[in-house]
């Protein structure tokens, strides 16, 4: 996926019921404002859905923190585990090109069922304003977006995660975007107290 500051265009509110092929054995049947603010309030999450079995989420914060902070901190690959929630495993794996190749796998519960998907990402830098990926083996037909960096000022970055995902059958769609929907705003929460914990304590 190409870095790209668009967002694509939203409407008020998603009316749209989300169906699909799985409804039959969902626990929910959603409809839900397309841009809202999470119940931490300092988080903006954009939901989209792009097919019956397709969505795309985009996650907003701003982080105190200078752009070059923020960048070391998440490009830290082997070390984004002991901080984000749901993360148990996040390593880089060796390449004989020197292209950047990330192996992550995410845990989440389910209806008291612990699921665990598996991903390994083709990373693409571009230093100080995206880091994009791309699903090249994993539990998912598609997963890719990008993390994008924009300097508010000297010591503060405006950060967003974009992602495109599509479930691989009988996974429900509804169920895993309602989840996502809360993790992914409680992923940035941790992000940004990681980098309060290692940069602005500093500068203390």
């Amino acid at each position: 996926m190409l870095c790209s500051s668009q967002r694509p265009a939203t409407s008020a509110r998603l009316e749209e019921r989300f169906r699909s092929r799985d409804d039959d054995v969902s626990p929910l049947s959603l409809s839900f404002p397309a841009l809202h603010r999470s119940p931490q309030q300092d988080v903006q999450i954009d939901a989209h859905s792009l097919g019956p079995r397709q969505r795309r989420i985009q996650v907003q914060i701003e982080v105190p923190v200078a752009i070059a902070d923020l960048w070391a901190l998440l490009t830290d690959y082997n070390r984004l585990a002991e901080f984000i929630p749901n993360l148990s495993i996040s390593q880089r794996l060796p390449t004989s090109d020197g292209s950047i190749r990330l192996e992550q796998v995410g845990s989440q519960c389910f209806l008291r069922f612990r699921f665990c998907a598996r991903v390994v990402l083709a990373m693409q830098e571009s230093p100080y304003e995206c880091l994009a990926f791309q699903m090249i083996e994993g539990d998912f037909e598609q997963f890719d977006g990008s993390w994008r960096f924009q300097s508010v000022d000297a010591d503060r970055t405006q950060l967003t995660y974009d992602v495109t995902l599509s479930p691989k059958l009988p996974m429900p769609i509804q169920l895993i975007e309602t989840q996502l929907d809360q993790n992914l705003a409680a992923n940035l929460l941790a992000i940004r107290e990681e980098a309060i914990r290692r940069f602005v304590s500093d500068r203390a």
